[in-house]
């Protein structure tokens, strides 16, 4: 039921106006506002399609450059492990490489110092072989402390040792060592077969070879050698 509004209250009811989006109202007419009466809240502009497509270009460009940076660094951090495994694996194989030929290096070093030992070895053998036969054809008298060493080889009460000499070294070992010769004594026996410089002992209890040949051969066989001192 319609409630009918006395006149005098009239003064105090504001007529309802149409309010347009601009924000004026339609009429010639507007109220007086009365001092108590609250100011309208202010209508809020809605954004126009302008203004949605340039939030939707920023937001789109941010996500972009969000999406750049993150997989830059993601891309980065893959290509930086990958490089460093292949450069590691490379490194690796290039070490190996390395070794592998340091070894075989070292074979060879070795291999050339044992074949140059060899070498000196046998030249220092064949000239210790030409500067003995020289020294004996030069000085025959150098061999006189063979022959006293193959002498005192013997046990003190041997009987009757014999020393076998090439004729020319017997003369000298007469000359040379009467006394020694004379304390057992001593029988000479010349050999002209017997090479110079070296001498052979024989009696009751054995024999002393200290020929030039078997002093030769002892100490090739010392040394690991196998050279004949008349080759």
């Amino acid at each position: 039921m319609s409630k009918i509004i006395p006149k005098e209250e009239l003064s105090r009811v504001q007529r309802w106006q149409l309010v347009p989006l601009d924000g004026e109202a339609f009429g010639e007419e507007e109220a007086a506002p009365e001092a108590d009466q609250e100011e309208p809240a202010p209508a809020m502009a809605l954004p126009t399609a302008e203004d949605v497509e340039r939030i939707y270009q920023q937001a789109r460009n941010e996500g972009l450059e969000a999406g750049k940076q993150e997989g830059y660094e993601a891309g980065f951090a893959a290509g930086q492990a990958a490089g460093y495994a292949e450069g590691k694996a490379k490194g690796d194989q290039e070490a190996a490489r390395l070794a592998s030929l340091g070894a075989s290096f070292a074979d060879a070093l070795g291999a050339l110092e044992q074949q140059v030992a060899s070498d000196l070895l046998t030249l220092a053998l064949e000239m210790s072989k030409q500067m003995l036969r020289e020294t004996l054809r030069l000085k025959p008298e150098a061999l006189l402390p063979a022959v006293q060493e193959a002498m005192r080889g013997l046990l003190p009460n041997t009987r009757q040792p014999t020393l076998v000499l090439h004729p020319e070294d017997a003369a000298l070992v007469r000359e040379h060592l009467a006394t020694e010769l004379s304390r057992l004594p001593w029988r000479i026996v010349e050999d002209a077969k017997m090479g110079r410089g070296g001498c052979r002992v024989e009696s009751e209890n054995g024999e002393v070879d200290a020929t030039m040949e078997n002093r030769w051969k002892r100490l090739n066989e010392a040394l690991g050698r196998n050279d004949s001192w008349h080759g």
